[in-house]
């Protein structure tokens, strides 16, 4: 195994993620926003449309998404969809139970325990995108964090 397979992998493109939130209707994480913060750039959702997905990261070539976690911004009861789509395979599609605790979420990528969060990486060779929507038509109302490495 060459030194650069041992970080990167070498058993090609992910083809699915199975974690606690992969079941649509998997209960949200409480206190998930100050956690993600620690971890991930924090973006603001801007406007969505119910059940519409919409784009939050979109990276064309090679790279590692490391963290990626929605929450709600206030306690508005709403459910929280992400699918993530790695080289052309949607290798993550889930909806969330809806909640109206401010600060609960997913982590489709990455880990929440207690307080606590952390990296658990997928690599993508060509692109990634990863789209989220509400169940509420909103503003602003949907914190996304990510942290992602691109790689020439």
């Amino acid at each position: 195994m060459t030194t650069l397979a041992q970080f990167i992998g070498s058993d090609g493109p992910v083809t699915s993620i199975v974690n606690r939130f992969s079941d649509s209707g998997a209960a949200q994480a409480t206190g998930l926003a100050t956690a993600a913060a620690t971890v991930g750039k924090a973006v603001a959702s801007g406007a969505v449309t119910s059940g519409v997905l919409k784009t939050g990261l979109s990276v064309t070539g090679r790279g590692r998404l490391n963290f990626f976690a929605i929450t709600s911004a206030d306690v508005t009861a709403r459910t929280h969809r992400v699918r993530i789509t790695a080289d052309g395979v949607v290798v993550f599609d889930s909806t969330s139970a809806s909640t109206g605790s401010s600060g609960a979420g997913i982590v489709p990528v990455g880990w929440f325990s207690g307080s606590t969060c952390g990296p658990q990486p997928i690599n993508f060779f060509a692109s990634l995108l990863v789209e989220f929507t509400s169940s509420v038509t909103e503003t602003d109302k949907q914190n996304l964090y990510y942290s992602y490495e691109v790689w020439q």
